[in-house]
């Protein structure tokens, strides 16, 4: 995490992101990597962490997935979320109902579209190597 850090000040030069698999967060945590901020995880330096099973693919930069007993970490500038409009499918009750058995289906959907910087830099951790 430490060369991820380093990238972030040096190449990227402000506060980023660190994108962890579920997975890792254990190793982080026995390591004192990660600072507990209320409900959000930090860095020392005060880079965000964003640990999750969203992760769980765990591919490199070339879409190859990590060996086992390893991890991809990710560095990132912030990343924002822009969410569209909530759309109601059918628009109107009548459509929705079925009188047969009094049931009523309706589909609410919104779209999400993630961004973040051009620069992203990868490092390949073992998850095993400091284990006992």
């Amino acid at each position: 995490m430490s060369i991820l850090e380093g990238w972030l000040a040096t190449d990227y030069g402000g506060v980023g992101v660190i994108h962890v698999p579920a997975g890792a967060a254990a190793l982080l945590g026995r390591f004192h990597q990660l600072v507990p901020q209320g409900s959000r995880v930090r860095t020392w330096l005060g880079n965000c962490v964003v640990l999750g099973a969203g992760y769980a693919v765990n591919t490199g930069p070339d879409g190859s997935p990590a060996p086992a007993g390893q991890a991809w970490l990710y560095a990132s500038g912030p990343v924002v979320v822009r969410r569209g409009p909530v759309d109601v499918i059918p628009g109107t009750a009548p459509p929705s109902v079925n009188i047969r058995n009094n049931d009523r289906l309706v589909l609410a959907e919104r779209t999400f579209v993630p961004s973040t910087t051009c620069a992203v830099e990868a490092v390949l951790v073992d998850l095993c190597s400091c284990c006992p």
